[in-house]
Formats: C-alpha cells, structure tokens, sequence
C-alpha cells in the first residue's frame, strides 16, 4: 500500500491508532502493549508492535502447518475425526 493511500485513509496517526479498536483482538493486544509499554517514543512502540505480529505470525503459520497435517491424516486414512 501506497504511503498516499494510507495517509489518505488516515490522515492523522491517532486516526489510524482509533482504527485498531476494530482489529482482531490477538492484534489489538499486541498493538495496545506495544503503545503502552513503549517508552522510547512513537517510533519505539511502533517496532515492538511488528515484533508482536511477527511473533503471531510464526505461531500463525503453525497451526496452519499443523492444521495442514492432520487434513493430510485424514484424507490418508480416509476417515473423519468424528466418525
């Protein structure tokens, strides 16, 4: 996304912070953590926020592998978990 489209789609930073309240909550928590907790400025806060979704985006990606796994299982064993 343009740096253009994101400005004009949150013309202010605070906009774009009121806008979180509607994420996810996985999200919103890592977000409201970063801001609170960082005290080295808006700069600060903002990189412990990607570490967040960096973090959520490693567990993310395994379940979604291990998810990926068991449709494999079963297809396998051309059963159903609740047969």
């Amino acid at each position: 996304m343009s740096l253009d489209k994101v400005f004009r789609m949150y013309p202010t930073f605070e906009g774009w912070v009121q806008a979180h309240k509607h994420s996810s909550s996985s999200i919103s928590y890592a977000f409201e953590n970063a801001l609170e907790n960082g005290t080295g400025g808006p700069v600060e806060a903002l990189r412990s926020y990607i570490e967040g979704l960096d973090d959520l985006n490693s567990e993310i990606k395994a379940e979604i592998t291990e998810a990926w796994f068991w449709v494999r299982y079963f297809k396998k064993q051309k059963g159903d978990l609740y047969e």
